[in-house]
């Protein structure tokens, strides 16, 4: 834990509503926006929180890391509908 992360309002999940705030401003001119998560509760709130937003990312996805007994979570969001639009014609060939 960074001393950003520790002493951010709201802990964790203040510390990750921040970079989506930020990514929101920036919007699509990254690709991707990626946050490492330590608790499952935190992931759950956050994707909650990109839904309830004005401006939701267009593709959202989440993974779990396992390394012995801890696991992490981390989520990617992307702006660009250039992304979604890959994503989807992805899933469309999984499908």
């Amino acid at each position: 834990m960074t001393e950003s992360e520790a002493i951010a309002p709201d802990g964790e999940y203040g510390f990750a509503m921040r970079i989506f705030k930020e990514s929101q401003l920036l919007g699509d001119k990254i690709s991707w926006y990626t946050c490492m998560i330590g608790k499952k509760d935190t992931l759950k709130r956050l994707v909650s929180a990109f839904y309830d937003s004005d401006t939701p990312p267009l593709v959202v996805r989440k993974g779990e890391f396992l390394q012995g007994k801890q696991t992490r979570w981390t989520v990617a969001w992307s702006f660009d509908p250039a992304i979604k639009k890959v994503i989807e014609e992805l899933l469309d060939k999984v499908t």
